[in-house]
């Protein structure tokens, strides 16, 4: 490479714009749709801090760590969200089980998600994701602040 933008870069690039039209399309309750995020995001795993691919450090890290981020809960509690599809609710019909967007209605309207995940997979799932799902949206949204939803 010539110091400039080279073959790699591009790629690069392409992985990266693909990931953000696939992270905006992916049902997070669909396995496969979240395999097919995973195996984009796997593509980026060969761009490097700049210098050999036009991408720093920073923003690399960055990419990846949306990657875990999207990728955890729909994957640590497949098991559950499967048999919540299974039970097809109003309310879990419009929920998407990902650190999103929003600092409010995180766990549906009027926080419905409980009661489908407490009656389908037990109140200790449903501790458990609800706390997994604070702190990855803490992370994803540092100004929100979450506090009413740890004793739901």
């Amino acid at each position: 490479m010539w110091g400039g933008w080279g073959r790699d870069d591009t790629k690069c690039r392409t992985n990266q714009m693909e990931l953000m039209k696939v992270a905006g399309s992916t049902n997070w309750k669909n396995m496969n749709e979240v395999q097919e995020f995973r195996n984009t995001c796997e593509n980026l795993q060969n761009c490097n801090p700049r210098g050999t691919n036009g991408f720093d450090a920073l923003e690399i890290k960055q990419m990846r760590t949306y990657c875990e981020r999207m990728v955890f809960m729909p994957t640590k509690y497949s098991n559950c969200i499967q048999n919540v599809n299974m039970k097809n609710s109003k309310c879990w019909q419009s929920y998407q089980p990902a650190p999103g967007y929003s600092c409010f209605n995180i766990f549906g309207s009027n926080d419905c998600v409980k009661n489908d995940i407490v009656e389908v997979c037990g109140q200790e799932v449903w501790n458990n994701y609800r706390d997994d799902m604070i702190v990855l949206l803490t992370a994803a949204h540092p100004l929100c602040i979450f506090d009413r939803y740890q004793h739901l």
